[in-house]
């Protein structure tokens, strides 16, 4: 009688990539609402940033050719199921959707502040509400915890060399770009910066909450 991991494989990978494909298309749809809501508005100031949404759709294009032609793959195909392959694709699935919901929430909370390039609107205000608590730029933060979680998901060395050489650095030069313009336009965006991380969480402010 087989093992339970190999009697599992084929329904887990279906509903595993099911989750991807889930993950991957609610945050395309939402940016796509953002593009066509927001993108027309005027800006009272404006920087040109080569990083945007048409690169990083090209980004996401490469990692799925890495991923669909298995470049630098770990998994044997077909897929026979093992017990540490599902504690990485869990951990993997969990880094996923969590980033998901946390990039789908940092849009609600910056709602019609986003902007494709680096704006800033008439009116525009310095967002602190929802995950912008915790990180000033959970969008970006959210997608490189996507993009890792995907690699660990479908066990691919490349993908995470590739995120971690080209899509971070990306990640923290545009979010370096904003925060320029930020800091010459808010008065309270030092003490912002001094209060959260860029892209991810500082251990000091966990440690600060629950004193």
């Amino acid at each position: 009688m087989p093992d339970f991991p190999t009697v599992v494989a084929p329904a887990w990978w279906i509903v595993t990539n099911f989750l991807v494909s889930l993950s991957v298309s609610c945050v395309l749809v939402a940016v796509a609402v953002d593009f066509n809501k927001f993108h027309a508005k005027n800006a009272e100031r404006h920087k040109k940033s080569p990083v945007e949404t048409g690169t990083m759709v090209g980004f996401l294009l490469l990692f799925y050719v890495l991923i669909h032609f298995r470049v630098g793959s770990l998994l044997t195909y077909p897929v026979v199921g093992s017990w540490p392959g599902y504690i990485t694709t869990i951990i993997g699935l969990v880094l996923l959707v969590s980033g998901t919901i946390i990039n789908i929430w940092g849009r609600v909370a910056l709602s019609e502040q986003w902007s494709n390039q680096i704006k800033i609107y008439s009116g525009h205000h310095l967002v602190q509400t929802g995950p912008y608590r915790f990180v000033r730029h959970p969008l970006y933060g959210s997608l490189v915890v996507m993009f890792w979680g995907a690699c660990l998901v479908y066990q691919n060395y490349i993908a995470f060399l590739v995120t971690f050489i080209i899509f971070v650095p990306a990640m923290y030069v545009r979010a370096n770009q904003e925060e320029v313009l930020l800091g010459n336009v808010f008065e309270d965006y030092k003490s912002f910066q001094r209060g959260c991380g860029m892209l991810f969480p500082r251990i000091n402010q966990f440690i600060r909450r629950s004193k």
